[in-house]
């Protein structure tokens, strides 16, 4: 019994060595398989820090775009700053032109009012010219006289100087009369 017992115990061995051979081929087989997820793990992590890599790129790139809005940002507040401006001095402007276009009205009334009243002055010159020349002539029939007359004149005055001493001579000669 105990051969009997041995080669049950022996069959049980190798049973058990050929399962642990066995087990030992899985486990190789699953270590193999391991590797070979382990590799494709290994790509996979190149290939992730490969995407964080281009993500930190683009993380760049979205800051510098940022900072260019930002710079973007500036200029508009720079150009509203430049519109307001030019709006308020475009609302001076309409004020001074509005302000303008009432002075510029009430020269335009003065200046017919004027035009109306020289359109008068001429018309009363005209007439004063058309009055006048009679007595142009009348002023050249008068010189030709007074050249007429001077003679008579000279006369006139010796004779009145004359007449005016004898008077006072005789006024003196009878105070009483």
């Amino acid at each position: 019994m105990p051969f009997a017992l041995a080669e049950g115990r022996e069959d049980r061995m190798t049973d058990t060595d050929e399962r642990l051979d066995r087990l030992e081929q899985g486990l190789t087989a699953v270590n193999e398989q391991l590797g070979e997820v382990n590799a494709r793990l290994d790509k996979h992590d190149e290939r992730f820090n490969q995407i964080d890599e281009r993500f930190n790129q683009i993380d760049e790139r979205f800051n510098q775009v940022d900072e260019r809005f930002n710079q973007v940002d500036k200029r508009f507040q720079g150009v509203d700053e430049r519109f307001d401006s030019l709006e308020s001095a475009v609302h001076k402007l309409r004020v001074l032109g509005e302000e303008n276009a009432g002075q510029i009205k009430a020269i335009a009334e003065v200046q017919a009012h004027h035009g109306e009243a020289l359109d008068r002055h001429g018309r009363m010159l005209e007439q004063i010219v058309k009055d006048i020349e009679p007595l142009k002539l009348q002023a050249s029939a008068v010189e030709r006289i007074a050249k007429d007359i001077a003679p008579l004149r000279d006369f006139v005055t010796r004779v009145v100087d004359e007449h005016e001493r004898r008077i006072t001579a005789l006024e003196r000669r009878h105070p009483d009369s």
